[in-house]
């Protein structure tokens, strides 16, 4: 099964020689479109990991910034640590996201 970009509702595949969607309010798609959709989607969500990591990080290193103010050695270097492999994690997710912006949809019919 699949799930409507619009409504997130179940989509049938339609009895038809070419490759078609529909979900229950009405909403159509073909196969190529869909497929292009669920990518947007996809891309979307990432994108928004990579910011919540990227504030996660940034509220790692402001943490630590504390701990070294009340000389507290050891969490702080916890927290950097932590910070700088959550940007690592970060990054390597960009990437992915480039990676995948470079996938053409499924041509219709196929």
């Amino acid at each position: 099964m699949f799930s409507c970009p619009d409504c997130n509702g179940v989509l049938w595949e339609l009895d038809e020689d070419a490759f078609r969607f529909r979900c229950r309010v009405g909403h159509a798609s073909t196969g190529g479109g869909l497929a292009l959709e669920q990518l947007e989607e996809i891309e979307d969500q990432l994108w928004s990991a990579t910011r919540g990591m990227a504030e996660r990080a940034d509220l790692l290193e402001r943490l630590a910034s504390r701990a070294h103010e009340r000389g507290n050695a050891v969490l702080r270097k916890n927290l950097i640590d932590t910070a700088v492999a959550v940007r690592r994690q970060a990054r390597e997710l960009n990437d992915i996201i480039r990676r995948l912006r470079l996938q053409p949809p499924a041509p219709d019919g196929a």
